[in-house]
């Protein structure tokens, strides 16, 4: 079984992993082949999912703050 996470977890996790994903270079190639060019081409950084590694998945989990404290790091539920 996956590890059960609190609300304020959940937010602090999609927080990093959001923020993760627009800094890794296929959010902006998505968003050029769907709304700029509008071809539907994006040309990703992976051919297929077998060519992503797990180094790759895990730092969309890493904090990109300096500090490593998440701003939402006092929410509570």
């Amino acid at each position: 079984g996956g590890k059960k996470l609190s609300l304020p977890e959940v937010f602090q996790m999609e927080l990093v992993m959001s923020l993760q994903c627009a800094l890794h270079p296929d959010f902006p190639e998505g968003v050029r082949a769907l709304l700029v060019d509008k071809d539907g081409a994006p040309q990703w950084q992976h051919q297929s999912v077998a060519e992503v590694s797990p180094q790759w998945v895990e730092e969309h989990f890493q904090a990109p703050w300096p500090d490593g404290v998440n701003p939402l790091q006092d929410l509570a539920w």
